[in-house]
């Protein structure tokens, strides 16, 4: 089994997530590019994915509680830029966490994720009654943004509030609704934009979906994870995208006899490596 040291790991992944000023993000091409590449980001620190935050330049300094203020407003305008030219995904698809996915990758998200049909979900008990309100809501409208949901929903008081991003958090894990961009709230504030997952997508993604099994959706996700991670383990993959041990199981197993992925050392614990990245790197 290949032995890999820690050092050689974090040397990696310090130019593969833009990790020194000299690799940083200084424009939304530049952070386009960087989704693309990686395949799933989270947007700001995360336990699991790489972050566009940690990635996006800028000369202040960072203050005394750890946050650079500028660079989350710049990290802010990349992703929801993108999200609105329809270049990438925006949402809480996994793990109540905002990540950014590339178009080309999200079919297969799609196809595991999403389900179209809302009423049906909630005469089945699947969906809240304050979801299917909202979806009810967005299905008479193009976009809407939070505030406009809010006020249509008469939700008001604090309670309201917490129901309505309640219902939007479980929405978007049903891959029902996604961030379409921002716009000036009330307050001043920028507020989120949210549309019908299924018609703001562009029709070839949902085309894609179709003709995908499930075996082949899970593989490409698997693929892409090892490959964004550097290194990872089966139970990671399974953590991150809600799947039964033995479907991760299984399409490990695929790639592995394929020779797409391999199992490494490190400091004597086992991971998963993609094969090609790592034979340019040794």
């Amino acid at each position: 089994m290949l032995e890999i040291s820690r050092e050689k790991i974090e040397q990696i992944k310090t130019k593969k997530y833009r990790l020194l000023d000299e690799y940083r993000i200084r424009d939304i091409n530049e952070a386009y590019n960087f989704i693309n590449k990686l395949g799933t980001v989270a947007v700001y620190s995360d336990k699991i994915l790489p972050n566009l935050y940690d990635a996006v330049y800028s000369k202040e300094k960072p203050r005394s509680d750890g946050w650079n203020w500028d660079r989350i407003e710049r990290t802010w305008h990349f992703a929801l830029d993108l999200a609105k030219e329809r270049k990438i995904y925006y949402g809480k698809l996994l793990r109540k966490k905002n990540i950014l996915i590339p178009i080309k990758l999200f079919p297969n998200f799609y196809k595991l994720y999403a389900k179209s049909d809302y009423l049906k979900e909630y005469h089945d008990g699947n969906l809240t009654k304050t979801a299917k309100d909202i979806m009810q809501v967005l299905s008479s409208k193009t976009f809407l943004s939070t505030d406009d949901i809010r006020a249509s929903l008469s939700f008001h008081k604090k309670e309201g509030t917490k129901r309505l991003h309640k219902g939007l958090v479980e929405l978007q894990e049903n891959g029902m609704i996604s961030c379409v961009g921002s716009i000036k709230g009330k307050s001043n504030w920028d507020v989120f934009v949210w549309g019908i997952l299924k018609r703001w997508l562009p029709v070839e993604v949902i085309e894609r979906a179709k003709i995908l099994t499930r075996d082949k959706a899970v593989r490409n996700l698997t693929k892409q994870f090892i490959d964004t991670k550097t290194i990872t383990t089966l139970s990671e993959i399974r953590r991150f995208f809600n799947l039964d041990e033995n479907e991760v199981d299984g399409t490990v197993a695929y790639l592995l006899k394929k020779r797409t992925v391999s199992f490494c050392s490190v400091e004597n614990k086992r991971y998963l490596i993609f094969k090609k990245n790592w034979l340019k790197e040794l």
